[in-house]
Formats: structure tokens, sequence, C-alpha cells
């Protein structure tokens, strides 16, 4: 055997004597856990003799000792306060969910305050290119119509936001306007 073989050879023996090494020590520290329970923070307090009576009655009738029924009303005491924290989160969110809806309503109407400006600039920019004066009667036509139809889908869109519901869409064929 050359010695890059040999140095090979050990290096792996090595490598695995370590991991039989770390394999008994956790076998050894699972063992010992078994053994020596963790030990769990401890609190200890004075009660005023109303309170002591009370949380003696509470342990009575759940058949519990006096420190397991503290822990229990303790436990209790620490739930009900995350649930108010949950609850005064969730009205802070609200708030903002309404502030947020009323800028993307105005956003909206100035979309569609927009539409219609552009709407009525193309129109007339059409209107002034029209070769004849059929084809200009006959983009009045279209374009009074477009507007009518424009129209009615704003006032749809105004009288939905009036009853406070943000849900709209604005229909785009012309047909669907009555």
């Amino acid at each position: 055997m050359n010695a890059d073989a040999i140095a090979h050879c050990m290096a792996g023996h090595r490598i695995e004597n370590r991991q039989l090494r770390t394999k008994n020590y956790i076998k050894t520290q699972h063992q010992k856990s078994k053994v020596m329970p963790m030990n769990s923070p401890k609190i200890s307090f004075r009660l005023e003799s109303a309170l002591y009576e009370e949380v003696s009655r509470i342990a009575a009738a759940n058949g519990k000792n006096m420190s397991e029924a503290a822990r229990l009303l303790i436990e209790s005491a620490v739930i009900r306060r995350s649930e108010e924290m949950t609850d005064t989160q969730l009205q802070l969110v609200e708030r903002r969910l309404n502030y947020i809806e009323k800028r993307f309503s105005a956003f909206l109407v100035k979309i569609a305050k927009s539409a219609a400006r552009t709407e009525y600039f193309a129109s007339t920019i059409l209107l002034e290119s029209a070769g004849t004066d059929e084809q200009g009667m006959r983009l009045r036509e279209f374009f009074r119509d477009e507007a009518e139809i424009f129209a009615v889908k704003v006032l749809k869109m105004k009288s939905k936001e009036e009853a406070d519901s943000t849900d709209f869409v604005l229909p785009v064929n012309k047909g669907e306007a009555a």
C-alpha cells in the first residue's frame, strides 16, 4: 500500500470513531434526561386571605391542589390578555383597511373622470378630422351613445359608492350599460 492509501484509510477510521463517539454521547444524554427531569421555573407569591380562600375554593371544586389551581388561573389570565391584544390589533388593522378602501374608491373616481376627459378629447379630435359631414354625423352619434353609456356607468358607480359598496365593475360592452 502506498502512503496515500494508508492516510485515506486512517482518515476514514477517525471519522467512523468520531461518529460512534457522537452517537454514544447522544445516547447517554438522552438517558440522563429520562433520569433527571428538567426543572421548570418556579414562582412564589403571597395572597390576601380572601383571594387565598377563593383560589382554594376553585382548587377544591376542580379537584386540584393550590399550586395547580394557581397555575391554571395564571395561564387563563395570560390567554385572556393575549386575546385582548389580538382584538386591539384587529381594530387597528380594520381602521387602516377602511382608510385604504376610501383612498382606493377616490382613486377609482379619478380614473373615471380621466377616462371621460380622454373620451371627450378623442371624440373632438376625430370629429374635426372627419372628411365629410356624413362621417361627422356618424361619429357624433357614436360618441353620443358612448358618452351616455359612460354616464350610466358613472351614475351606477356613484350610487353603489353611496350605499357603501366598493365591489363594482364598469361594464365594457355597449349592451351591458342598460
